[in-house]
């Protein structure tokens, strides 16, 4: 088994009131969050390493973080600015380059100030999460759909989604109704036999950190359609047929599975 990795995502939402050791869902993941930065305030301090200004941790014994490397794709869709308390559906941030032996790379300091990203967060992948999810995919300026973990009390808009993924599918075939903003994208993805009994219609599916429902479903293979608004909001519009993806199946199926399992009833 490999090495895991430390990855850095940048964004322009605030994290400021974040706390370490949360949880926030990266493609559907569930990673804890290990350091958080704030990049606009560690551009204006003066540093004389070679490598340019570190960066300053907003925790008192986070290790910080310097800026090297080429200049991440900042997400031009994003909203300029979020409270803390506040949870878009489906935001996208931009991803560093993953690295295990030290903090990735964020952005030189000349490109803050061309278009700036407010804060960082810093999360470790282990090689089993690597092993059976799409993160061993992920590249530099790539795009991450981001999600915070519900607290008791939210609304609840989708489905539960813990964050837990169940395996990979692959896009099978992408069909546009529709032309440019407004159109709708019917999209087919392949699951895996761990998913079996699990996929329904009408029933509740996450790819890619996306609450998404089910249209229809054949042997191994499911049916979504996807409105232009979760178009616009997620990375399901970069998707393009081979692709993997992260299915995590709806809570509930499986435990209602394993329960008539124990039983002997399927």
């Amino acid at each position: 088994r490999g090495a895991g990795r430390r990855v850095t995502i940048a964004t322009r939402y605030d994290l400021a009131e974040v706390p370490l050791g949360v949880s926030i869902a990266c493609d559907g993941v569930c990673l804890t969050v290990v350091d958080i930065f704030d990049l606009e305030e560690g551009a204006e301090e003066e540093g004389d390493s070679e490598e340019g200004p570190a960066l300053r941790s907003l925790h008192s014994d986070g290790p910080g973080l310097r800026k090297t490397g080429p200049a991440l794709r900042l997400d031009t869709h994003a909203r300029a600015a979020a409270a803390p308390d506040v949870r878009p559906a489906g935001p996208k941030l931009t991803l560093a380059e993953p690295r295990l032996e030290s903090l990735a790379a964020v952005v030189h300091a000349e490109e803050l100030e061309r278009d700036p990203l407010a804060f960082a967060f810093v999360v470790d992948v282990s090689p089993e999460t690597l092993e059976k999810t799409t993160l061993a995919q992920w590249q530099r300026g790539g795009r991450v759909n981001l999600e915070q973990a519900l607290m008791a009390g939210d609304e609840l808009g989708g489905h539960f989604v813990s964050g837990h993924v169940d395996g990979r599918g692959e896009v099978l075939a992408i069909d546009m109704h529709g032309h440019g903003a407004d159109a709708y994208w019917e999209m087919r993805f392949s699951y895996p036999e761990a998913l079996n009994g699990l996929v329904a219609p009408k029933g509740s599916i996450t790819v890619q950190g996306v609450s998404l429902t089910v249209n229809a479903v054949e042997e191994d293979s499911f049916t979504v359609m996807v409105i232009p608004h979760t178009a616009r909001e997620t990375t399901l519009s970069d998707l393009r047929e081979g692709d993997a993806v992260n299915l995590e199946a709806d809570m509930l199926a499986r435990y209602v599975q394993n329960i008539l399992q124990q039983r002997g009833l399927v």
